[in-house]
């Protein structure tokens, strides 16, 4: 009874999930050129993203340049982060050296060895480095 009761709960919490979208690459060298709609997850050595992110972006490299506008939350780790597109909503980076010259919407948390904001950053909410 109790193995049901377990399983029962257990699919109950799972199902939903199956309904979320996202996508995920990884690779050595990423290019990410394609409109994404969705959640998007990416890990490599190099990534470069050059177009516009629709929802979340979460991304983990060694050198990290993000060129475009990303509509919601941003989430980075990595060794050399610049950042040069707009983000429609919260900032979490942690890196070794960050460049951030861009717009963001709501808040910028910001850990990091050499952190750089640009004459060209603003942040609409709290920011903390």
């Amino acid at each position: 009874m109790k193995k049901t009761i377990v399983c029962s709960l257990l699919g109950a919490l799972l199902l939903p999930m199956s309904s979320f979208a996202f996508q995920s690459q990884v690779g050595e060298t990423l290019n990410i050129t394609t409109t994404n709609n969705e959640d998007l997850y990416v890990a490599g050595g190099n990534v470069t993203i050059n177009t516009p992110i629709s929802k979340d972006l979460s991304v983990a490299g060694g050198q990290i340049y993000i060129n475009s506008r990303i509509s919601e939350d941003l989430l980075i780790a990595g060794g050399d982060i610049a950042i040069e597109g707009s983000l429609g909503e919260s900032a979490k980076i942690a890196g070794g050296k960050i460049r951030i010259n861009s717009d963001i919407k709501k808040e910028l948390l910001v850990g990091g060895g050499e952190v750089t904001i640009g004459s060209n950053a603003s942040v609409q909410g709290h920011t903390l480095i």
